[in-house]
């Protein structure tokens, strides 16, 4: 049986112009290519404060290439770069029980590993796979502040988003797992890095909140109708 999350901390209810805050969102007990009604939703909600965001999926990178190894250069568009080092590589296929949320790659780690940025960002998110299942707890810092622990409340085979928004810009985020740093006993995927970049105008993020509200209302009307 599929359990769906939404969590969202928005700020942007009262500054839309900022969306300073956390959105997450969570599927349980997914198959590969099955639909991610709350993650897909939770990362809709986070790029529609932007005008103009971009992201990176791993799709031109080859599978295999290791990060440990040598930095990976990820392309996010509109000129934002960056490069990924320290655990973990891309792959194609099924491992461990994890997979390609989108496309046909993704970031399969077992340890901690850090985003560079070549300019400093206000807005940054992931699709994740498996996060938090088996006895590591994944936490995230931006810059060189204090890791925030990334609240997955589901177990193995569960898909998640979750997106940051700093009213203060930032240039690098790391990723640790709490269970080791290079080779971890709990490996999580990742798929999907995006960057908000330039965001919406005030009346464009009210009412594209009020849209994703007014959709989340209908939504669940349909279900309990349904049921």
């Amino acid at each position: 049986m599929k359990k769906i999350y939404v969590a969202a901390l928005l700020s942007c209810l009262v500054s839309p112009l900022s969306w300073a805050g956390i959105i997450t969102g969570q599927d349980e007990n997914i198959g590969q290519g099955d639909l991610l009604s709350s993650t897909d939703n939770a990362f809709t909600q986070f790029t529609s404060g932007f005008e103009v965001w971009g992201e990176e999926s791993f799709e031109s990178v080859a599978p295999g290439t290791n990060a440990y190894k040598n930095p990976i250069v990820m392309d996010f568009g509109h000129g934002i770069s960056a490069e990924l080092s320290g655990a973990g590589v891309v792959l194609d296929e099924l491992r461990w029980g994890r997979f390609p949320l989108h496309g046909d790659h993704y970031y399969n780690v077992a340890g901690t590993f850090t985003i560079t940025f070549a300019q400093a960002i206000n807005a940054f998110g992931f699709l994740g796979l498996d996060i938090n299942d088996v006895g590591g707890v994944l936490s995230v810092a931006i810059d060189d502040l204090e890791p925030v622990v990334v609240d997955s409340t589901f177990g193995t085979t569960n898909a998640l988003f979750w997106g940051l928004t700093s009213d203060t810009p930032f240039q690098s985020i790391t990723f640790f797992n709490s269970s080791g740093t290079i080779k971890a006993n709990d490996g999580f995927g990742f798929d999907r890095f995006v960057v908000g970049i330039t965001p919406v105008s005030e009346p464009q993020g009210i009412a594209a909140l009020a849209l994703l509200m007014l959709g989340g209302i209908a939504y669940r009307s349909k279900h309990r109708k349904g049921s």
